[in-house]
């Protein structure tokens, strides 16, 4: 689960949008026209991967700037397998559409999560978030581990907790995670080319532990 930067912000429309809502201090509706354009700049940010399982969720035409246009998104109803994951549930009710609690999300994980309690150990877009000082990969079990090196017991016992929180290690995206990886690796003792559009963490982190270079 790669650091995710949500700076940049082409739904300007809907920025301003929630820049005042806030200014004025009210509760932010549930419902908005600039749903899509939310979903479709975090995607962008997000390289069209879930936010936590790093699986594709849509085709990635979709995430061309050339698809923004006065700060909306042109296309109505984008298809696309994700939907709006707010990190911590507890915002939900006053600031819904609060940019910094949003993330795109597969559907079945997203239902998943739910209304979990959740640790901003694990928060994607956090400002000292590092998954290669947080994780490791265990590429025999194919599943994300809190790092071994990490001595402190709480501090792994909250690392693990997310990890099942975020459903990361799911039975059916291990499945999905290591056929695209042994695909990509044997590619890759062929010398052929190779394209790395989902489970970038994964991929390099055992790109890593097998001594290799991109």
């Amino acid at each position: 689960m790669r650091k995710i930067d949500k700076t940049n912000i082409l739904s300007v429309k809907y920025k301003e949008w929630v820049d005042k809502l806030n200014h004025d201090e009210v509760e932010h509706p549930h419902r908005s026209a600039y749903y899509d354009d939310v979903v479709m700049n975090l995607l962008h940010c997000q390289k069209g991967v879930c936010a936590y399982t790093e699986m594709p969720l849509c085709n990635p035409g979709l995430l061309s700037k050339k698809n923004w246009k006065n700060g909306r998104y042109v296309h109505k109803s984008p298809e696309t397998i994700g939907e709006l994951d707010h990190f911590d549930p507890q915002l939900k009710k006053n600031k819904y559409w609060e940019w910094q609690n949003l993330f795109v999300v597969l559907e079945r994980i997203n239902r998943r999560k739910g209304a979990k309690e959740v640790d901003d150990i694990l928060k994607p877009d956090s400002l000292g978030y590092d998954p290669t000082a947080l994780l490791e990969y265990n590429e025999k079990r194919n599943i994300f581990i809190p790092h071994t090196g990490i001595e402190d017991e709480a501090v792994r016992a909250r690392i693990q907790y997310m990890i099942d929180v975020l459903h990361i290690n799911f039975d059916f995206v291990k499945g999905a995670r290591g056929r695209f990886l042994k695909k990509v690796f044997k590619s890759r003792d062929m010398d052929q080319p190779v394209d790395i559009d989902c489970f970038f963490t994964a991929y390099q982190m055992a790109l890593s532990a097998k001594g290799k270079k991109e």
